[in-house]
């Protein structure tokens, strides 16, 4: 069966910096996370040493709140990597269907991305 996720058996990532993958291996320091569902939290919390954010559409906000109340600047980095829910974009739900600029869940976290690039402009993403 497929997994989807963090779960993805294709390429993995190690809280202690080390990604698995058939294709090799990427040396990173795990800065910080996103995410709004509670239980996916609890596992970032447990599996990453870095600073957790509820919202990523209050990524470039000031100041800037983690999960837990506290105010915690970004910090530095070099390498942004963002990933959307599909569910919105997905052609199966041809009638149902949310482009980018309807500001779906998907469509907002995709907006809320480029916002952050625009405002940090990483050398990499």
């Amino acid at each position: 069966s497929k997994r989807e996720g963090n779960d993805d058996d294709d390429t993995s990532m190690h809280a202690d910096g080390r990604q698995s993958s058939k294709a090799g291996r990427l040396e990173f320091k795990h800065i910080f996370s996103c995410e709004n569902d509670p239980f996916k939290q609890a596992y970032l919390a447990r599996n990453f040493d870095s600073n957790l954010y509820p919202d990523i559409g209050k990524l470039t906000s000031e100041p800037l709140i983690d999960v837990f109340g506290q105010e915690m600047p970004l910090g530095s980095y070099n390498l942004f990597v963002a990933g959307t829910s599909c569910k919105n974009f997905s052609m199966l739900r041809s009638n149902m269907r949310i482009d980018i600029e309807d500001k779906g869940c998907s469509g907002e976290t995709f907006l809320a991305a480029c916002e952050v690039l625009f405002k940090d402009k990483p050398p990499f993403a």
